[in-house]
Formats: structure tokens, C-alpha cells, sequence
């Protein structure tokens, strides 16, 4: 959760999360039939985890994902998890019922292409959106497998070149290690405000 990382749940807080060193889940799955019951499939021992390919994630610090850990753990269709670990029971104080969540639900609200791409007087790649935008890039990966191509988001230029110095200590990165094929790839659980993508790390135009 956003609580663990550098900038979430300040010490005045910490007595209000005292699982904050911890790695816990606690769900429910809530499935409406056709009939119209409901089924409820509860965190337990029964379920089993594995190392995600969304290795790092937060709000101000970006995400890094590892497609070779998708092919290792997460092959579709034919899902195996007999390398996967099994869940252990525990107890964690502070740690409330499960509850819907309050807010509004992030939509994509307009999909902006971008106006240029620059070459700065540094030899450095960066887009230009032609606005200042909150989302996230989403572009086509073919490269090697361990090829680690960084995306990072700023919002103006400075003499020429990319600048993010402003954003003091948010990498707001976006690294992308290919698994050796080629897809189409965007963060999962985190945004940028941006105007200006640097891209680093890729092969290929």
C-alpha cells in the first residue's frame, strides 16, 4: 500500500498502522451469480502467493516490472502454482474488516498523443506531450530479454534538456525489463503528472 512507502504514513501515524513492516492480505472475493447468490471466497491457508513482475510500486517513486517474472509465475492460460508458496495464518493488530472502498474509481478520461520528440543538446530521447497531463505512457516493447528501458516523467525543460530536479526526492520512473517478446506495456497502480517522458535503456527507435 501506498502507506509503506517513503512518503506514506508519517511517524505522528505509525501507532495507527502497526502492520506498516509487515506483508499481509486480508480479502474477500464477493461474486453475485447468475442466480443471484453470492459467494464469498475469504483470504486463508488455502490460497497460495508467488513473487509478482511489479517488483516496485508507489505513488512518487513509479514502478519497476520484470516481465521474466510474469513468464515464471504468471503463464497464461494454463496457470501453474505448484512453485507457489503457501499462506500462512496470523494475527495483526489494527487490521479492521473489509470494506468497499470510498472514492471515485480513476478512468481514462482522454488519451493524448504526443507532438515531438526531442533529441537535447545532452543526446537525450524525451517526448513532449504539448501539456501538462496526470496518467501514464503506454508504448510497444520489442527488445531482449533483460533489456531495462526507463521511462522518466518531468515537466518542463531546462536550457534545452530534461529537468526533474524539482521533483526533489520522487523518482517518478517507469522501468520496463522485457521478457524477449514484444507487447504493449503502461504502469498498473500508479500515475504521473508530466508533461515531458525521457526515455532510456530501449535498442530500438
Amino acid at each position: 500500500g501506498w502507506y509503506k512507502a517513503a512518503f506514506g504514513a508519517s511517524r505522528p501515524h505509525r501507532a495507527q498502522t502497526p502492520f506498516i513492516d509487515k506483508y499481509l492480505l486480508k480479502a474477500e472475493l464477493r461474486l453475485t451469480l447468475a442466480d443471484g447468490t453470492e459467494q464469498i471466497i475469504a483470504t486463508d491457508e488455502s490460497w497460495r502467493c508467488a513473487p509478482s513482475p511489479i517488483v516496485e510500486d508507489s505513488i512518487y517513486g513509479g514502478e519497476v516490472y520484470d516481465a521474466r517474472l510474469a513468464i515464471a509465475h504468471w503463464s497464461e492460460p494454463s496457470l501453474d502454482d505448484s512453485g507457489w508458496d503457501t499462506m500462512v495464518a496470523t494475527e495483526a493488530e489494527g487490521v479492521g474488516a473489509p470494506a468497499d472502498r470510498l472514492s471515485l474509481p480513476i478512468i481514462i478520461k482522454e488519451t493524448v498523443k504526443p507532438i515531438e520528440i526531442i533529441h537535447t543538446p545532452r543526446g537525450e530521447t524525451v517526448i513532449d506531450l504539448g501539456q501538462n497531463i496526470v496518467g501514464w505512457l503506454s508504448f510497444r516493447v520489442n527488445e531482449p530479454a533483460g533489456t531495462a528501458i526507463k521511462l522518466q516523467h518531468g515537466e518542463i525543460l531546462q536550457d534545452g534538456c530534461f529537468y526533474n530536479d524539482n521533483l526533489r526526492y520522487a523518482k517518478a520512473e517507469y522501468i520496463y525489463v522485457s521478457d524477449g517478446s514484444e507487447a504493449t506495456v503502461s504502469p498498473h497502480f500508479t500515475f504521473f503528472g508530466f508533461r515531458y517522458v525521457k526515455i532510456s535503456g530501449n535498442t530500438k527507435p
